[in-house]
């Protein structure tokens, strides 16, 4: 993953923050990853190893997850900082076409 990912990364969720109003910081960390501080969470976002089949990994206290995309992230980072939050599901299907 390069510099500019990690940097772009690093920005959005500083700005998703303010998005969601809600107080916190995100730094970089000595190891070149992510830490993103709110409420009472400190939360650490990585990127995975080489040979895995998913690009970041979130920690949150003691537990892991992984993510897929930057998405996949942001998901996890305001599920764990707002539990009350709600995610919107959106189910894309085929469906005939209609002439117009």
């Amino acid at each position: 993953m390069t510099a500019v990912v990690l940097h772009r990364t690093f920005r959005l969720l500083e700005e998703s923050l303010c998005a969601w109003n809600i107080a916190g910081k995100v730094v970089r960390d000595d190891t070149g990853g992510i830490v993103v501080t709110a409420k009472d969470e400190r939360l650490l976002v990585t990127q995975a190893p080489d040979g895995v089949p998913f690009r970041w990994v979130v920690t949150v206290g003691a537990r892991t997850r992984t993510a897929m995309s930057v998405t996949g992230v942001l998901g996890i980072v305001r599920q764990a900082i707002d539990p009350t939050y709600q995610p919107l599901r959106a189910r894309i299907a085929p469906a005939p076409m209609v002439p117009p």
